[in-house]
């Protein structure tokens, strides 16, 4: 019987499984090219699935449909990128796009030519929209107001402007426009005054009417945005 050599040392305990395989696990993860995109089984799609595309060191991912249109699938970037909305073209859900100083996203999938400032019903303003435009009126029973705001929306406020010691409108220090005290907000109607000419904008009208549908003078201010 051979002779055993007694171990003193702790000895580090041996792996029983060695991985080989250092590339992503998920079936389907990773092609050479861009174009390897639209060849992936599409049994292991789902929806924003991402694919390492060594061509460009970037992660890819399905933005739509079943991958099997280039279209389907979208770069993945640390950067976000808006474009401008094009009336030829089609967005998909939570896409952004630019239009007239606003920025916009899709609320649901958008055919072409459904533009972001007529259809409220397809995008939603995320930037942009606070642009606030404020009329002062003193003793008016009726102001018209030019806007070049398409679809511009109108809130009357009565109201005492206040100033300075130097008999100077003071600002908000927020919103940067003149300040009331003693606010109230009302409903008076608006008439857009097509029989006058453009004036740097469409002309609207604003009348002030008692109970008793009288006319009456009253002071405050006009937002349009």
């Amino acid at each position: 019987m051979s002779e055993i050599t007694t171990l003193t040392q702790s000895q580090p305990q041996i792996a029983q499984l060695e991985c080989l395989f250092k590339g992503p696990l998920e079936k389907g993860s990773m092609v050479e090219f861009e174009s390897d995109l639209i060849l992936l089984d599409k049994t292991y799609h789902y929806n924003h699935k991402r694919v390492w595309v060594k061509e460009f060191n970037s992660n890819f991912y399905l933005a739509n449909g079943d991958g099997s249109e280039p279209s389907n699938w979208k770069k993945e970037s640390a950067r976000v990128v808006i474009k401008r909305y094009e009336l030829t073209d089609a967005y998909q859900i939570a896409e952004c796009v630019y239009q007239n100083g606003k920025i916009y996203t899709a609320k649901v999938n958008v055919p072409n030519g459904y533009s972001p400032a007529d259809y409220e019903n397809y995008w939603l303003c995320i930037a942009g929209e606070t642009e606030t435009y404020r009329y002062l009126f003193f003793n008016a029973s009726s102001v018209i107001v030019y806007t070049e705001i398409r679809n511009p929306k109108f809130e009357v406020i009565l109201g005492d402007v206040v100033y300075d010691e130097n008999n100077a409108i003071v600002l908000d220090e927020i919103s940067g426009l003149a300040k009331l005290i003693n606010k109230e907000i009302v409903d008076a109607p608006v008439v857009q005054r097509e029989d006058l000419p453009n004036n740097n904008g469409v002309p609207y009208e604003i009348s002030f009417y008692e109970d008793d549908e009288l006319s009456i003078q009253l002071s405050g201010c006009i937002n349009i945005k």
